[in-house]
């Protein structure tokens, strides 16, 4: 609910996927940033909420690079950015 008790659209309802140090996701119905170590599978159980949401809401790939972060398991991380393609973002905040 939002304030005064109007409901928010679900599109800008957020979306939280936490496991730390393995796979971090946020976002809502016209972004996700997903964050997940090398060791994280495409097919792993933990990506498969994260996965039904971008599909839910027809998001779509817009940036994906690779960082060295020791926070992160193997020391590495995966950063993706879903987005709502009629939203005109280009990935990374940038519009």
């Amino acid at each position: 609910m939002g304030m005064g008790g109007r409901r928010e659209p679900a599109s800008r309802l957020p979306f939280e996927v936490v496991h730390p140090c393995w796979l971090i996701a946020v976002g809502d119905g016209e972004r996700v940033e997903v964050l997940r170590s090398p060791l994280v599978r495409d097919d792993d159980e933990w990506l498969e909420p994260v996965h039904g949401y971008i599909k839910d809401h027809g998001l779509v790939l817009a940036a994906q690079q690779t960082f060295e972060d020791d926070d992160w398991m193997f020391g590495k991380v995966e950063m993706s950015v879903y987005v709502d393609p009629a939203s005109g973002s280009l990935g990374w905040g940038l519009r």
